[in-house]
């Protein structure tokens, strides 16, 4: 281990192999020589009493794979340590409160008037009562989401007025005081071969969307002219809006147009997810365009050589101009 050190980015990795995402992360901080620091699984702990000792710093710091929000997990220790130390620390394990509780989360975009679905939460009960309670919030036809109003990475079941909602619930992990967030499903438009799905990364402070073609589930980048500008402009204010909301830097969200009483309007369909996918810990990476990953790998990069260079995180001179 390399102590003693001061480094501008550090990550953590798997011990053995590594993926495309942090390849190109090493690629161009080598290119802008910003100095970096693995972080391999199950090391947490000794990487931890270098920081606590002093004999290692480091300025940004990307978590990709925490295992877990114990207050003894070596990983969170190692996060809070990095963070008595003023590093800023990326996709951080405290935030789980605002990532993970997504009915928090659209109680917060609610009360600022953002369009979040229709919404409400149960608590884990026993029998008919999961019939009783969200029936009377059905209408004829409507099709509805289910899942933990608490966690990560859980697929939502779909719920009908033709299906028994109690056995939706269940298989969507509903048990005796469990809160489940049952929120409404959105038809999105369509345009051509594609589908009005959006789904969105904030980095901070750059907007990267991509949208959907007809039955493909991994997304595209979103080019200059696909859609009306005025709809590109509604869907970045609406992603920076809930950044503002949520305090979060570095998360990918999911909005869909559908229609209303009035034309067409934007969704929240999935609030912020401050996990953006990015890392081994996600294993996700397959599910992502390459040019999405190539340019979440810049802008962590330009993170750290801004704050490197004491100057402001989303704003101003990039390292792009220097090369």
């Amino acid at each position: 281990m390399m102590t003693g050190k001061h480094f501008d980015l550090g990550f953590t990795c798997q011990a053995k192999g590594e993926d495309i995402f942090l390849q190109e992360v090493k690629r161009l901080a080598r290119k802008y020589r910003i100095s970096w620091l693995n972080v391999p699984k199950g090391r947490s702990a000794a990487f931890r009493k270098c920081v606590d000792e002093g004999r290692l710093k480091i300025n940004v710091f990307l978590n990709t794979q925490l295992d877990g929000v114990s207050l003894e997990n070596p990983s969170l220790l190692l996060l809070r340590s990095l963070k008595e130390k003023n590093c800023l620390v990326v996709e951080d394990a405290d935030d789980v409160r605002i990532y993970a509780d997504k009915a928090l989360q659209l109680s917060y975009l609610k009360r600022a008037a953002l369009p979040v679905p229709r919404y409400f939460v149960i608590n884990g009960m026993k029998g008919n009562r999961y019939q009783d309670a969200t029936s009377r919030h059905f209408t004829q036809g409507s099709t509805w989401l289910a899942r933990p109003a608490m966690g990560m990475n859980h697929h939502p079941v779909v719920i009908n007025t033709r299906a028994p909602i109690q056995q939706a619930l269940v298989k969507a992990g509903c048990n005796p005081g469990r809160r489940m967030l049952i929120y409404k499903y959105y038809k999105p438009l369509t345009k051509g071969n594609r589908v009005l799905s959006f789904r969105i990364w904030y980095l901070f402070g750059h907007v990267v969307p991509c949208w959907y073609k007809h039955g493909d589930h991994l997304p595209a980048m979103l080019k200059p002219g696909d859609i009306s500008s005025s709809l590109i402009a509604r869907l970045v204010n609406l992603v920076t809006k809930i950044s503002e909301i949520t305090l979060l830097d570095w998360f990918v969200t999911d909005l869909v147009v559908t229609n209303g009483r009035k034309g067409e309007r934007v969704i929240i369909q999935e609030p912020a997810n401050a996990l953006a996918g990015f890392g081994p810990g996600m294993k996700r990476l397959r599910s992502l365009p390459h040019e999405v990953i190539r340019i979440a790998a810049n802008r962590i990069v330009e993170v750290a050589w801004r704050k490197a260079h004491n100057l402001p995180l989303a704003d101003g001179t990039t390292i792009n101009l220097l090369q």
